[in-house]
This record gives structure tokens, C-alpha cells and sequence, in this order.
């Protein structure tokens, strides 16, 4: 075996791997690289286009634009407190959930409209659950409403998750 060819080989693997290595290192400390980057990451974030919403009371929703923007169902009892929304852009879908006091059961109840389980496969697992904690389920324009009232806890969904959504 010849160990100068060896070393002759391997030397030129070497140096043939620097020159790689080298390259890449220029590329990466270039402009290009940076807005490659850049652009990537600009990408990445721009993908979550979800609002979250938090309302202390009912007085601080009336207070901010969701109403006009028909994100929050306009049933939501005077007592409503603890008020909290999301909102994805991109799918045009909101959930949300809220309490309220027991003394305006009655009058919120009598705005909502019973619905059959049946029509709201799109909750999956989630709807199990509900209806397995004691809510009932039901529906207000383009809002599906699930009610505890045990708990005075209500959760909401516009539009209606349905199997296509």
C-alpha cells in the first residue's frame, strides 16, 4: 500500500471539504442568506392570524368594536363578566365562552333557540364533553351556544362547526 498516495488523496478530500465548507460560510454571512431568513420568519408569523380577546364585563365589550363586528353573539346577558374570544382571520371561524349570573337565566334562555347535537359533528370530542358536563346546546343567528345552567357558563362558536369545517 502506498501511504503517500493515501496521504495525497486524503488531502485532496480535505481541502475539496474546506472549500465547501468555506463557501457556505460566505453564503450564510451574506445579504442573501440574511433575507432569505428574513423572509422566512416574515412568512412563519404571518401565518397566525388569530385574535384573542379578553373582556372583563359585559360594559367593556359594548366598549370595544366586537359587536359591530358580529364576533360576539349580541344574546349576551347584562350580567356577562369573565368574556373571552378568539378569532382566526384566515378561516373566518370564532369560539369564545363567558359567565353570567343566575338572575338573568331566564331572559337568555328565552333568546336561544334548542339544537339538535346531531348538526354539530364539528366539535368532535369537544361536544362529547360538553354535553357529558351538563351544557346544552344551542343556537342564536350564526352562533352555535353551549349552556351549563348549573354552572352559568356558556360557550360559543360562529359559524357552526360542521364535519366540512
Amino acid at each position: 500500500m502506498d501511504f503517500n498516495r493515501v496521504n495525497l488523496d486524503l488531502s485532496y478530500w480535505y481541502h475539496k471539504m474546506f472549500l465547501a465548507v468555506s463557501c457556505i460560510t460566505k453564503f450564510c454571512m451574506s445579504r442573501q442568506f440574511f433575507h432569505i431568513i428574513l423572509i422566512t420568519a416574515i412568512f412563519f408569523l404571518s401565518a397566525c392570524d388569530t385574535i384573542n380577546s379578553h373582556y372583563p364585563t359585559i360594559a367593556d365589550v359594548r366598549k370595544s368594536d366586537e359587536f359591530k363586528r358580529q364576533r360576539l353573539p349580541k344574546i349576551l346577558p347584562d350580567s356577562a363578566f369573565d368574556i373571552t374570544e378568539s378569532y382566526d382571520l384566515d378561516l373566518n371561524m370564532g369560539s369564545g365562552s363567558f359567565r353570567f349570573a343566575a338572575r338573568d337565566s331566564d331572559s337568555f334562555r328565552t333568546h336561544l333557540k334548542w339544537h339538535p347535537l346531531s348538526t354539530a359533528q364539528g366539535l368532535g370530542e369537544e361536544r362529547t364533553k360538553l354535553q357529558r358536563n351538563g351544557y346544552i346546546f344551542y343556537t342564536f343567528e350564526k352562533f352555535l351556544i353551549a349552556v351549563n345552567w348549573q354552572t352559568y357558563h356558556a360557550q360559543f362558536w360562529h359559524p357552526f362547526p360542521t364535519d366540512n369545517s
